[in-house]
């Protein structure tokens, strides 16, 4: 989990599962999509097929490199939740030379609901662990 990620895959036993639902709330939005260091992980461990979800819109190299020819046996699929135009047509290319699939995807009623009542953290500057390369807040006097 981040910011120590696991170094290779790791099985879905039911340890490594609660770890994970243990680890999501912690998770916090941030301004920017930097998905180059992720995706180039997930590529870099070798699995059979990586997804992708996420609203397209990358302010990092990373659509641009997912879609550049290769010879990599994996396969991507790219799930766009609150996508607008210009992200759905990048998921969609990302998709395509990945020989993988997009879908267009929203929260269950139920998340949505539980949502409203724990939301999120948002953060629009740098954080302890997450947006890290966001602006450091100013001090308030």
């Amino acid at each position: 989990c981040h910011p120590t990620p696991a170094p290779t895959l790791q099985p879905a036993t039911i340890t490594n599962k609660e770890k994970l639902r243990n680890w999501l709330p912690s998770v916090e939005l941030c301004l920017r999509t930097k998905g180059e260091e992720a995706v180039g992980r997930a590529i870099a461990m070798r699995p059979d097929v990586i997804y992708i979800l996420g609203d397209g819109n990358f302010t990092d190299k990373a659509g641009t490199l997912l879609c550049q020819p290769h010879n990599r046996n994996i396969v991507i699929h790219t799930l766009g939740m609150e996508v607008n135009a210009a992200g759905e047509k990048e998921l969609s290319a990302i998709a395509a030379a990945n020989h993988g699939t997009y879908k267009a995807v929203a929260a269950h009623p139920t998340a949505i609901e539980l949502s409203k009542k724990s939301p999120i953290k948002r953060n629009n500057t740098k954080a302890e662990v997450w947006g890290t390369d966001l602006p450091v807040a100013e001090k308030k006097k």
